[in-house]
């Protein structure tokens, strides 16, 4: 799974990896329609990152990761957790650049 992923997608992989579901549920809570959580799922199934379950008795599609899949979900989590970490950092870094600027003109700087 080498290709850039949108946050969007992102996150709808993190709704399939946290319960298995059908296409339509999927597209319901993953705010797509049908037609592009089917062509999404059809990708990931053809590049090994999730499989497509028939239920026991059922004639419904469950979609599941692979553990390929849950292995790159686990990075991708990771790789998410450090860009809002890192863009958490330089927010607070800016506040201090931003304090520093108003520290020393209400100590006389120049405006």
């Amino acid at each position: 799974m080498l290709e850039i992923i949108n946050q969007r997608y992102m996150k709808f992989l993190f709704k399939i990896s946290n319960k298995p579901r059908n296409i339509s549920e999927l597209a319901k809570i993953g705010d797509l329609t049908i037609s592009v959580a089917s062509t999404l799922i059809s990708r990931w199934a053809r590049e090994g990152v999730i499989i497509k379950q028939k239920t026991e008795g059922a004639k419904e599609i469950i979609i599941v990761l692979t553990e390929y899949g849950k292995s790159q979900v686990a990075l991708l989590k990771s790789l998410n957790k450090n860009h809002i970490n890192k863009q958490e950092q330089l927010s607070k870094e800016e506040e201090a650049a931003v304090s520093l600027v108003d520290n020393s003109i209400g100590k006389g700087g120049e405006k």
